[in-house]
């Protein structure tokens, strides 16, 4: 059974993956952005229980990514939909420990991305 660092391995040597940024095309060719998870819970640094609680490149890296194609997607018009990992203090999610609930700031979008936020948001057609 192959464990963390194998299976990422594995990964990138059978997905034809660019770790580099994405160049989006000049033409509106129905493409839109999904954002996932991209709050403060799990992105800023100290904001919550499953936060990065120490400066973490991975995160950072993605964030920035996140950050800058809502940004391109936003002056472009183009769609974009957003997950937000949100929930109630009385619904615990086993077997993590409470995270993004309602009110405390950690269920928001990142910092950054908050403008793109005011774009309308839809499904892709």
């Amino acid at each position: 059974m192959m464990m963390g660092t194998q299976i990422l391995e594995h990964l990138q040597a059978i997905l034809p993956l660019d770790e580099g940024p994405l160049v989006l095309p000049i033409e509106h060719k129905k493409t839109g952005l999904v954002l996932v998870d991209i709050v403060n819970g799990f992105c800023t640094l100290g904001a919550g229980n499953l936060a990065p609680q120490v400066p973490n490149q991975q995160i950072s890296g993605m964030v920035e990514e996140g950050v800058r194609l809502a940004r391109e997607f936003s002056a472009r018009k183009w769609p974009m939909l957003a997950f937000l990992d949100t929930h109630y203090p009385d619904k615990p999610e086993p077997p993590y420990p409470p995270h993004c609930i309602v009110g405390t700031g950690e269920e928001n979008l990142i910092p950054g991305s908050k403008e793109a936020s005011k774009t309308p948001l839809c499904g892709l057609e």
